[in-house]
């Protein structure tokens, strides 16, 4: 396929032109699937980190307060890449929470049996008194669901709403637990 202006791109996008979507498939997205694969991606990353940039180019340019004055191949690769950079941050977070909530195991496994079903005693009350979006939030979240589908299930706005919640949800669930002085003769 020949070489096609930027103005004609940015209207198949908005248009939602088939032939203009398979253009920037076959012209853009080798350069970001190799660069994903060379930063811990996949290719089904690649396929989504894609996808998502056509969708957040289209929106841009639907809201009609966008004008681009660069490449627009180049404008999509750089979406590509940022969304990129945020996803790899979100990998990382996520596995720094998990890395604390292992840490947040409140007694060490030399410890006897009992104090494990005490503190599983406490959390379950304590649990069970936090507000139900939190528990649902939190069950999710412990579920493996994605920050994602997390904001998606819960009706929030954002991925980052719903990080910002689960994180204060934990923390409050956390607080209560430590502050019980069940949990101070358990630890």
């Amino acid at each position: 396929m020949k070489e096609i202006t930027n103005k004609t791109l940015l209207e198949g996008i908005l248009n939602q032109d088939d032939s203009i979507l398979s253009y920037l498939y076959s012209n853009v997205f080798p350069s970001v699937e190799l660069h994903i694969l060379k930063n811990k991606g996949s290719r089904s990353d690649a396929r989504d980190i894609f996808h998502d940039a056509i969708i957040v180019l289209y929106r841009k340019l639907k809201s009609n307060h966008f004008d681009i004055h660069t490449d627009v191949k180049g404008y999509i690769f750089g979406i590509c890449r940022n969304l990129w950079l945020k996803e790899l941050e979100l990998k990382q977070q996520r596995a720094s929470d998990l890395e604390t909530d292992e840490n947040l195991n409140l007694v060490s496994d030399s410890q006897e049996e009992t104090d494990d079903t005490e503190l599983d005693q406490l959390f379950q009350h304590y649990f069970s008194r936090i507000d139900e979006d939190c528990q649902r939030v939190l069950r999710l979240y412990y579920d493996n669901v994605s920050l994602k589908e997390i904001a998606e299930i819960m009706g929030y706005r954002n991925m980052k709403y719903a990080k910002k919640k689960k994180f204060k949800c934990k923390e409050r669930l956390i607080r209560m637990i430590r502050n019980d002085p069940r949990f101070r003769s358990i630890s």
